[in-house]
């Protein structure tokens, strides 16, 4: 818990009123990269200033603890898992399998943001 002494983590907890340590994990995990642009977001849900809905009902228990934000790679795993497949069928991913596509996929959103600022 050392990180969360600086100002900006009390600032946040103060205005998030967490109530759980599930929901200080959460604050934590927003302040990873690629996260920071959704921390906002998770702050005006939590007050009740948005309204969180699901796009798929399969979305709801992967995501109803994180007011229906993707906050943890595991999340976006399990998503995939969950609308890329058909068990009858016997296609989709594994567990596994969405772990790779997630880091290929990440590494591509890093390299087009990379991209992006030299051509700036």
């Amino acid at each position: 818990m050392f990180c969360m002494g600086a100002r900006g983590y009390k600032t946040r907890l103060r205005r998030s009123k967490v109530k759980s340590i599930e929901e200080v994990a959460v604050l934590i995990a927003l302040d990873r990269p690629g996260r920071l642009d959704i921390r906002e977001e998770y702050m005006r849900r939590k007050a009740g200033q948005k309204p969180v809905l699901y796009e798929d009902p399969l979305l709801e228990p992967i995501l109803s603890g994180d007011l229906r934000l993707i906050v943890y790679d595991e999340q976006f795993d399990r998503i995939l898992v969950a609308l890329a497949g058909d068990p009858c069928a016997d296609v989709g991913y594994s567990l596994a399998e969405a772990d790779n596509a997630r880091r290929v996929l990440a590494e591509k959103m890093t390299m087009m943001s990379l991209n992006r600022c030299a051509g700036s």
